[in-house]
Formats: C-alpha cells, structure tokens, sequence
C-alpha cells in the first residue's frame, strides 16, 4: 500500500504543478488544462479514500486478531496456574 499511496502523492503533486502553470498558460491552453484537470481531481481523490478505507479495514482487522490473541493468551496462562508443579 505504502508504493501505491507514494504513486498517488506523486500523481497529485503533478497535478498541482499542472494547476499552477495553467496560470501562466494563455487562455486557449488554460481551457485545455482545466478540461483535463477537471476529472482527475476528484478521481484522485476517490483513489486516495478508497485506500484510506482499506487501510481502516486492514487495521481494524489486526486489532480484532490482537484482541483474539490477548483473549487466548489469558486463557492460557490461567490454564497453566491449574498445572501442579
């Protein structure tokens, strides 16, 4: 996920500089490059929480398996208190 989210960072930041030059652009070009910004943003944005979502889903999921693990260790340990020594 880590080369995904620098893959769309990267992407953003060039869409960025494109923002900018289109100041500096003359008006015909500056048309162009709003019709071509125009749709990338929000797919960019929809990319990026689509990624925070399953970022969510994977944390979520590790923290149910900690809780599970803690739950099974104790059941454990309590397991062997009843083992004569």
């Amino acid at each position: 996920m880590k080369d995904d989210a620098e893959t769309l960072l990267d992407r953003m930041n060039r869409l960025q500089e494109l923002t900018e030059l289109a100041h500096y652009a003359a008006p015909e070009d500056r048309a162009l490059i709003g019709h071509t910004i125009e749709p990338v943003g929000p797919a960019l944005l929809a990319v990026a929480q689509a990624q925070d979502t399953a970022e969510r889903h994977v944390r979520e999921q590790a923290d149910a398996a900690l809780v599970d693990w803690r739950s099974e260790l104790a059941e454990l340990r309590i397991m062997m208190e009843d083992i004569p020594r």
